[in-house]
C-alpha cells in the first residue's frame, strides 16, 4: 500500500498542496541505479595475466613467442617463405 502524505502542511491558500508518494520510490530505486548507468560487462585484458599458470607452460610459451617473433622477422626480410 503507497501512503500518501502532505509535504507542505501550512499552504497558502491560493497554491494547491503537493503531495508526495513514499514507499514507491523506496521500491523502484535499485531498477533505477541498474539502469542509470547501463550494465556493463566486466572489461576484460587484452592479454591476460599468466599468474597462477602451470610454470612448464609458461617456459614454453615463452620459447615459443621468441620462436614466432625470429620467423615473422625473417619472412620480412625475405629469407624465410610464406608456409
Amino acid at each position: 500500500m503507497i501512503e500518501i502524505r502532505s509535504s507542505n502542511a501550512t499552504c497558502l491558500a491560493n497554491t494547491p498542496p503537493r503531495w508526495t508518494l513514499r514507499n514507491e520510490t523506496i521500491r523502484s530505486r535499485p531498477l533505477t541505479y541498474l539502469t542509470r548507468n547501463s550494465i556493463k560487462k566486466p572489461k576484460t585484458h587484452r592479454y591476460p595475466s599468466l599468474k597462477g599458470v602451470d610454470p612448464k607452460f609458461r617456459r614454453n610459451h615463452r620459447h615459443a613467442l621468441h620462436g614466432t617473433m625470429k620467423a615473422l622477422k625473417e619472412r620480412k626480410e625475405g629469407k624465410r617463405e610464406v608456409a
